[in-house]
């Protein structure tokens, strides 16, 4: 596949920029609401990870259910929106050189390094990811990301409410759930690959 450019991604799902962030924000709000300071502190970085990328999951099965030709794949954990522009989708959490840090499966390798991933046939695969604040309760930035490689993108920007703002670019260098929703099975719209996804349940 070939690297998508930031103004070909901006035409194809721009429009979308302000409401992936929204919902990246929105989960961490959730997060502090449903988890008291005091049990917060008790989670483990990874449990903590594991909850915020739930309700990210969660916001954009909502989201995309009631947009037109998203479709949503999970193969092997990894879950994926097909989004219009033949564009897989991903959310992830970043550091602070917009790359993701957990361990690298041969599945996130191909992803990284522009190969399709099996049953969908993609032409471009964009990261949605957030980087941490120092105090890793809320969000310092969230961007969507090109990845080039396992350790390198093509370009990074930040999204914002109301705007979006130009990061990185150029690195050639190396709410109340619903039942349907929870289980990643939105009432209308969104299309799923049953033989792939299951329902997940958010640790309380």
């Amino acid at each position: 596949m070939s690297l998508l450019e930031q103004s070909r991604a901006d035409e194809l799902i721009g429009h979308h920029y302000s409401q992936i962030h929204d919902f990246i924000k929105g989960a961490f709000a959730e997060y502090r609401s449903e988890y008291p300071e005091a049990q917060r502190l008790k989670h483990h970085s990874r449990t903590r990870a594991n909850i915020i990328s739930d309700l990210i999951i969660d916001g954009a099965a909502r989201y995309f259910a009631h947009v037109d030709g998203v479709f949503f794949h999970e193969i092997s954990g990894m879950r994926i929106f097909v989004l219009p522009g033949d564009i897989a989708l991903r959310f992830k959490k970043l550091d602070e050189e917009f790359l993701p840090r957990n361990q690298m499966t041969n599945q996130v390798i191909n992803f990284r390094n522009q190969l399709p991933l099996p049953g969908i046939p993609t032409i471009s695969n964009l990261e949605a990811g957030y980087v941490l604040a120092a105090d890793c309760q809320d969000v310092k930035m969230v961007s969507l990301v090109c990845p080039s490689g396992l350790k390198s993108n093509y370009w990074a920007r930040e999204l914002q409410q109301d705007a979006v703002i130009s990061r990185v670019s150029g690195l050639f260098e190396s709410t109340e759930q619903s039942d349907e929703v929870a289980g990643l099975k939105p009432k209308t719209g969104l299309k799923i690959d049953e033989n792939k996804t299951h329902d997940r349940k958010t640790p309380k």
